[in-house]
């Protein structure tokens, strides 16, 4: 039905006469493509679901260079065109000046180096003749960069076997530590000092009629020191130190001739220090000392001493030189003490002639005294007036040879001296010189090799001008020391000491005439093993001549001595 309706329309229709032949035909095989394309799709849509499937995907795809097929190409040079002009330059030559900057230094792998433990911390306990015991320890908490602290303690006592009331003991201890905050240093310790000693004098032979607690004597020390400093040079090359030090001081005696005495003493120090140029520099320091001494209810004094000390430095690459002055205030009166210093390598460090001229006000401190005599009787102590000047020549051969010669006077008022007691020959009192003048040569020299032989010698001899013509009492006037170092592998360590000096003079109670003690020798010894890495073992000899020549008048000396012991590090 449909074809024939189809068939009737181009036959009838007027139009289809009107196109042209060759569009006529175009236009019925577009129809005729167009009907069958139609019923061609309507049977195949009747096809049913197409199946699908799972696949897992393991890795994700990578190509092979030996899965890939290899393409030649032959390709040709382009052709040279003959047409183009060759130019040619002429540039003359020229030096161009550029700073030198060396090539950046950059690290390289290097192995990692093992760490090694360092060994701060000692203990060292022995014990010997005269039933001697010996214990010292030392503790640190080992490098920091914020923290810097320890402790050391020390003990050594004996029994005096030969001579009665010889017995001694001494203990004592110091904490320490410092703290390091941004540029600046903030230390301090405390320590104490406990000394025991009987008055042992030959006088006293007879024990029977003493009793030993009558005769003992007993000194206490608790020394307390603060500092504070810049770590780095301050902007304006400004640094500065300041330091205070303070002790209290207690001498008690068991016998009732003797009082109780107790000493306070404070030094403050402030320096400030400005560098100029590199080669000069200004220096003020401000330094202020207060002693107080009570002996019960009979006396109680304090003294001040106040001392402002500008001076000025210049350092070259062979002169030194310091000038300034010391201007201090004491009982209400000013004095003034030169401060000048010069140092000049003549030939490099082989001859370094210097010269020297300084003095001030110093405190003789109970303290001080009774470590060079420790059996005094009462006395109150005081400030000495110093002033010193000297001349000098020093220098050094390498690394092996060093030497030093100085001759000096010097001036003092207030000198301490001893002499026995008349009424108690056991015991010393401090005699005060109003005026002393000393000559002084001292010298000593040097010889060192790597770290396995070490050897010093000095000496010195003094001669005393005081007042009535007096000699200095109790005092030797000479002093000779030689001490000898030798390290075999760093496995043995053997030292050994000479001391030696001439006899000091006395006045026995009773007598005008002094007398003159003779000199005393001493030789001392001593071996140090080390077992293992922290582990060693020592002994000492001690008075090897067995010299028992009396440092003190009445006092007798120890002979012969040995000790032996243990050193643990850890």
């Amino acid at each position: 039905m449909f074809g024939a309706n189809f068939w009737r329309w181009i036959r009838t229709s007027d139009s289809f006469y009107s196109i042209n032949m060759v569009k006529r035909d175009y236009y019925v095989i577009v129809v005729i493509v167009s009907l069958f394309t139609f019923f061609t799709s309507q049977h195949c849509s009747a096809q049913g679901i197409i199946k699908t499937e799972e696949v897992d995907i393991i890795k994700p795809y990578q190509p092979l260079l030996a899965d890939a097929e290899k393409i030649e190409f032959k390709a040709q040079p382009a052709r040279v065109d003959s047409n183009i002009e060759v130019l040619d330059y002429d540039v003359k030559s020229h030096l161009i000046e550029v700073p030198f900057i060396p090539a950046e230094i950059r690290a390289v792998s290097l192995p990692k180096e093992e760490v090694i433990l360092s060994q701060d911390n000692m203990v060292k306990a022995g014990f010997g003749t005269q039933l001697t015991p010996l214990i010292d320890l030392y503790l640190h908490n080992g490098a920091s960069e914020k923290f810097s602290y320890g402790l050391n303690f020390h003990h050594l006592s004996s029994n005096g076997s030969k001579v009665d009331f010889q017995d001694f003991s001494h203990t004592g201890g110091t904490a320490f530590g410092t703290a390091y905050v941004g540029t600046t240093a903030l230390s301090g310790s405390i320590g104490y000092d406990h000394r025991k000693n009987f008055h042992y004098a030959e006088s006293f032979l007879d024990t029977s009629e003493f009793n030993k607690k009558l005769l003992k004597h007993t000194y206490n020390y608790v020394p307390v020191e603060v500092g504070f400093r810049n770590t780095k040079i301050l902007k304006g090359d400004w640094d500065y130190n300041i330091n205070l030090k303070y002790h209290n001081f207690s001498n008690v005696p068991n016998s009732s001739s003797s009082l109780q005495d107790k000493e306070n003493y404070l030094n403050f120090n402030f320096i400030v220090h400005k560098q100029i140029e590199k080669i000069h520099s200004a220096n003020l320091e401000f330094i202020l000392q207060n002693l107080n001494y009570r002996q019960l209810s009979f006396y109680d004094t304090t003294q001040s001493v106040f001392s402002l000390i500008p001076y000025y430095q210049l350092s070259l690459e062979r002169l030194s030189l310091t000038a300034g002055m010391n201007l201090s205030f004491f009982n209400n009166s000013a004095s003034f003490f030169p401060k000048l210093g010069a140092e000049y390598k003549l030939l490099g460090d082989y001859l370094i002639p210097y010269f020297g001229w300084e003095g001030g006000w110093r405190a003789a401190t109970l303290q001080e005294i009774t470590t060079v005599n420790p059996y005094l009787n009462n006395f109150q102590n005081s400030f000495s007036k110093i002033s010193d000047i000297f001349l000098g020549v020093k220098g050094s051969y390498g690394n092996n040879f060093s030497y030093n010669i100085k001759g000096g006077f010097g001036t003092y008022t207030n000198m301490p001296f001893y002499l026995p007691d008349a009424s108690n020959p056991a015991y010393y009192n401090v005699i005060y010189y109003a005026n002393a003048n000393i000559f002084k040569l001292h010298g000593e020299i040097g010889y060192k090799q790597s770290e396995r032989i070490n050897v010093v010698l000095s000496g010195e001899t003094e001669s005393y001008s005081l007042d009535f013509d007096d000699e200095p009492w109790g005092i030797p006037k000479s002093k000779l020391q030689l001490t000898f170092n030798y390290n075999i592998q760093n496995k043995i360590f053997a030292q050994a000491d000479f001391f030696a000096n001439s006899g000091a003079y006395t006045i026995m109670p009773g007598d005008s005439a002094s007398t003159h003690l003779n000199g005393r020798a001493d030789v001392n010894l001593s071996l140090t093993y080390n077992y293992k890495k922290n582990i060693a073992f020592w002994i000492a000899l001690n008075n090897i001549t067995g010299s028992k020549n009396s440092l003190w008048y009445n006092y007798p000396t120890y002979g012969f001595q040995a000790m032996a012991g243990v050193k643990l590090m850890f």
